[in-house]
């Protein structure tokens, strides 16, 4: 019996590790069922299966590599590359030199412009297979992009041959042709690749870059018309081919290929509205109207149409037929229960009402999508921008919160975030908020030049370079990016900056790029080069002006006054009725003592236009130069009435005024140009400061002052932040108000009003303490010219003594 239980025992063994070999091989079975599975559908393009038959497969190996690269085969036909670059990194760590990929991973590293990491890829790609034609155009690719033409052209003939008809290596070979300025060359390769591989775009759109290059019109579109036949399914080529006849002006050749597009895109309204935009432009009103309503006819989904019909009737005046319609739609969506139609058209009726200044409305209709979508982020964006445009900026950041909770990225709403930010006295968080929205814009060219304002008026310059340098590299031929840098680089003396700079603004505005080069010549003290750039942009009428007075700069740095006035003479005599001119030797004869002959310049300025502001402005500052008050005042109140720019004759005139103590007639004059330029923070602080020093028992004047202070609200210059403080004190937000005053009264501490204006504030807000230094100070300081002097002193007196 004990044998019997002994052979049992061993064959109950020999049972076990049979079925565990059993297991294993049906893993592994299991396993290769899976990747092989997984590999048809990705050929077949079923990428939902093909993604369960790979993630079965790493269920049962976790570091399978064939499945790590299955994956990646998936997300990169779904352009989902953060995906597809985290299954890749897991297989270089699985396996170091996996040449796939490497390649995969240097190709996305390339396309995101990380050329030396991509080279270290394809390098090691290469060392680990150097016979794989995908591993050596890389790594051809990115020599091409580094500068190194020779490593470019020996690889990709490497691989070339390895597979003849690889097109991205002769792509590869094209780009250096072009590179060489050898057109000829680079469309003798595309032929033969063209050829051998018709039905490769990619190198097709190699070959159309290189026939575009040559500048042969009829070349290109010939090769569009054969494209647009050979991928039919292109609609970009269909759009280009379309461009193409609207350069010629062949419109109907235009729109059969508009035409096309939306019959390829039957469920898609937008290609069929830019049909009728285009037959509204080209045709006429008439015409764009008559298509929509054929659309709107034969759509099932009436919407889009209705939408763009009313637009339309926007645009045209029609605004109640707009109106009426846009009603109808949301009464119908709503009918049909599609709450979320009659929301976007409630929108749109909203922002209408934006565009027609009927805010109250607006708001109604914002808040009608927001009962019905409490996180509806345009509505919440609406909401907002009426909150900020009344002064509730905590309301305004409260819906740009939750609107920016689901649309963290959206660019319009950060920017909002940052204006409003500024108004609440939070500049670090609005700095934050716009590089978050220049970032998320893609460094937009008006955006980044608000976030770049923002900068320098808060004293931040030292970020405006790397700002710059980043906006111009995205928007290479910006012309506002490009003169902000190089009037950047110039100011800091980056001379050879500059120079790149100009170079490269010669493209879109050749004079701007002679002036750049004139001021880097100057600054490097080549001046008689500075001076021959600028006598040739002289020649031109339109750029005489800036070009004379920057002449007379130059020859002023280099100690050259004299020869300054013989070129002016000389301009004078050829041109006597030369206002800049006239102007510029009016400045050099009166800082050379010479006023009479200064004053005939002037007024012979004033005679050929007296709308000029340079000559009226320059007039009254020599006469109260001379001591000539009344004549001065006279030139400019003359000068303030009819120049064309009044701003600094009025800034002149109250400046004067003010230093009279004659106040009544100062605001009159910052009113005056407050009201012309409401935006500007001279005048609103001028005229926002005088009338809390000088009207604040008459509540209508503080008011006001209130109101125009407001565009102060943020900004990081300490006037400003002193005028702000103090009428937040004059209407009683004494903790508003020392939030102002500290930065002020920290930069400006030698200022006995800015002194007194804090130590007021704090004697409001119960800190006798503190008021004591600052209210002694301006006593102190102020002296006979300080109109507070007496005030400050009663205040002062009036503390409890010092313990």
């Amino acid at each position: 019996m004990l044998r019997n239980r002994r052979r049992f025992a061993l064959a109950a063994a020999f049972a076990f590790g049979a079925f565990a070999l059993a297991a294993c091989d049906s893993a592994e079975d299991r396993l290769a069922k899976h990747l092989e599975s997984g590999q048809e559908l990705v050929a077949e393009g079923s990428m939902e299966k093909a993604t369960v038959e790979f993630r079965n497969a790493l269920a049962l190996d976790a570091n399978s590599v064939p499945a790590h690269l299955g994956m990646a085969a998936v997300y990169e036909q779904q352009k989902n590359y953060p995906a597809m670059i985290a299954h890749l990194t897991k297989v270089t760590e699985v396996d170091a030199v996996n040449v796939t990929a490497l390649v995969k991973t240097g190709q996305l590293m390339m396309l995101g412009g990380q050329l030396d990491q991509a080279m270290e890829n394809a390098t090691m790609a290469v060392d680990a297979a150097p016979k794989n034609a995908e591993a050596l155009t890389l790594k051809a690719g990115i020599s091409l992009r580094l500068g190194n033409a020779e490593a470019a052209v020996e690889l990709a003939q490497r691989a070339i041959a390895i597979e003849p008809d690889n097109p991205t290596a002769h792509a590869v070979l094209i780009g250096e042709r072009i590179q060489a300025d050898d057109n000829a060359g680079a469309l003798e390769i595309a032929n033969d690749i063209t050829e051998r591989v018709p039905q490769d775009l990619g190198v097709a759109l190699v070959k159309l870059q290189v026939i575009e290059k040559q500048g042969d019109e009829e070349a290109t579109g010939a090769y569009l018309k054969q494209l647009v036949d050979r991928f039919p399914d292109q609609m970009a080529l269909r759009n280009a081919l379309a461009r193409w006849y609207f350069q010629r002006n062949d419109l109907a050749g235009a729109e059969a290929q508009m035409r096309a597009i939306a019959e390829a895109n039957p469920d898609d309204p937008a290609p069929a509205l830019r049909v009728a935009q285009f037959l509204l432009t080209t045709k006429g009103p008439e015409a764009g109207r008559a298509e929509l309503q054929r659309l709107l006819d034969e759509a099932a989904d009436k919407t889009p149409y209705q939408i763009a019909i009313a637009q339309f009737d926007f645009d045209t005046g029609e605004t109640g037929e707009g109106r009426a319609l846009l009603q109808t739609v949301i009464a119908d969506a709503l009918v049909a229960e599609k709450g979320a139609v009659a929301n976007e058209v409630r929108l749109i009726l909203a922002r209408q009402d934006l565009k027609e200044d009927d805010r109250e409305a607006a708001r109604a209709l914002a808040q009608s999508v927001l009962d019905t979508d409490a996180a509806n982020a345009d509505a919440l964006a609406i909401r907002a921008a009426l909150a900020y445009d009344s002064g509730d900026y905590n309301a305004a950041l409260l819906d740009l919160r939750a609107a920016l909770s689901s649309t963290p990225d959206n660019p319009q709403l950060l920017l909002l975030s940052a204006r409003t930010h500024m108004k609440s006295g939070n500049t670090d968080l609005a700095g934050e908020r716009y590089a978050s929205a220049m970032q998320a814009s893609d460094y937009a060219p008006e955006l980044t030049i608000e976030y770049l304002n923002f900068l320098k008026l808060n004293q931040r310059g030292a970020s405006v370079i790397t700002v710059l340098n980043e906006a111009t590299r995205r928007h290479p031929q910006d012309e506002r990016l490009l003169k902000e840098l190089a009037a950047a680089q110039i100011a800091g003396g980056d001379w050879v900056g500059a120079d790149q700079t100009a170079a490269q603004l010669a493209a879109v505005d050749l004079d701007a790029s002679r002036r750049i080069q004139a001021a880097t010549l100057s600054g490097r003290e080549r001046y008689d080069e500075s001076l021959n750039v600028l006598g040739e942009l002289a020649k031109e009428p339109e750029q005489r002006d800036s070009a004379l007075a920057a002449m007379v700069q130059v020859y002023i740095r280099a100690g050259k006054t004299d020869e300054a006035l013989e070129f002016l003479d000389g301009v004078l005599t050829e041109n006597p009725e030369n206002i800049q001119g006239l102007v510029l030797r009016a400045a050099l004869r009166a800082n050379a003592g010479d006023p009479t002959a200064a004053e005939a310049d002037l007024r012979a300025a004033k005679a050929v236009d007296e709308t000029a502001t340079a000559p009226q402005l320059g007039l009254a500052r020599l006469l109260f130069a001379q001591g000539r008050t009344e004549d001065a005042l006279a030139s400019a109140k003359e000068g303030a009435e009819i120049a064309s720019n009044p701003a600094a004759l009025r800034l002149l005139l109250g400046g004067y005024y003010e230093t009279q103590g004659r106040y009544a007639e100062a605001i009159e004059q910052y009113r005056a140009l407050y009201v012309a330029q409401p935006g500007s923070l001279v005048a609103a602080n001028n005229l926002a400061s005088l009338l809390v020093e000088h009207q604040a028992d008459d509540p209508a004047a503080v008011a006001d002052a209130a109101k125009i202070a407001e565009v102060l609200r943020g900004v990081e210059v300490p006037a400003f932040q002193d005028t702000f403080g103090w009428v937040q004190h004059i209407v009683g937000d004494d903790e508003l108000a020392l939030r102002y005053l500290t930065p002020a009264a920290d930069a400006l501490g030698d200022n006995p009003y800015v002194r007194f204006h804090i130590g007021a504030t704090m004697v409001s807000l119960g800190d006798p303490v503190a008021a004591r230094p600052h209210l002694e100070a301006a006593v102190a300081a102020g002296g006979e010219n300080f109109s507070r002097h007496d005030e400050a002193k009663a205040m002062l007196d009036a503390l409890p003594a010092v313990q």
